[in-house]
């Protein structure tokens, strides 16, 4: 009675689990027909569990994908016990009864039961992931295609103007970009000269490398060396660390 009484203990439990998970789970036999299913399969197959089961696989995916299971099994078949699982390489397109399709990532494992080999196959939706990769892919194209396009409108970046004051300062800024120099730039607050330091920035070889822009008013300038280059412990007031 106990040995009932914990087997029966046992499949209650691993009825609760399979009820739980959130993934397809379809049990199949040896002639990949269904076997058993959990609520999971229902929700994602849109398909009442009596209507799943006692039928063949193949109502479910396509020819194409049904061949591959076929295959996978029989490689797990050819593997020692303990590696009888894999999981479906490019997944599969399943299908409802009602004759829509969507992708799913699956994985495939054997196991056996009063000598009866079966299949166990778990699957999960990913039409709604698929499609937002897609659409950030899309997006990723149209924003690149964007920018060649403002590129070449405006190949200065940020700086427009036709005055042959900024056209010479266009020139000027394209034949410093091309040297490993330091640029003195001089203005007035308002002017631009952070616009003119990135179009230089932008135009050098170093243009994939990051432009730290300091705002060195803000710095004392007795303190300007140690803020850049660092300073020893009690070198001064509240230098506490290197």
């Amino acid at each position: 009675m106990r040995a009932e009484a914990e087997v029966r203990a046992r499949e209650e439990k691993g009825g609760r689990l399979l009820g739980s998970a959130m993934d397809a789970i379809i049990e199949l036999d040896d002639r990949l027909q269904i076997t058993r299913v959990n609520p999971a399969a229902e929700k994602t197959f849109s398909c009442r569990a009596d209507n799943m089961i006692n039928q063949s696989f193949s109502r479910f995916v396509g020819s194409e994908d049904m061949a591959r299971l076929e295959t996978l099994i029989a490689e797990l078949d050819g593997r020692p016990e303990g590696q009888q699982s894999l999981w479906i390489p490019r997944g599969l397109t399943a299908r409802c009864p009602g004759g829509e399709s969507f992708p799913a990532e699956a994985t495939l494992s054997r196991f056996e039961l009063h000598r009866k080999k079966f299949t166990t196959l778990i699957l999960r939706n990913v039409h709604d992931r698929v499609e937002a990769e897609e659409k950030i892919q899309s997006l990723t194209v149209e924003t690149e295609l964007l920018r060649e396009e403002l590129q070449a409108l405006h190949p200065n970046g940020t700086l427009v103007g036709e005055s042959q004051a900024l056209q010479q300062v266009l020139r000027d800024i394209s034949q410093v970009a091309a040297t490993n120099t330091t640029v003195l730039i001089l203005g007035e607050t308002g002017t631009g000269k952070e616009l003119v330091a990135r179009a230089i920035h932008a135009a050098s070889r170093r243009h994939e490398r990051p432009l730290v822009v300091v705002n060195c008013a803000a710095i004392p300038a007795t303190l300007i060396e140690s803020e850049f280059f660092g300073h020893e412990s009690g070198a001064f007031t509240g230098a506490t660390k290197k």
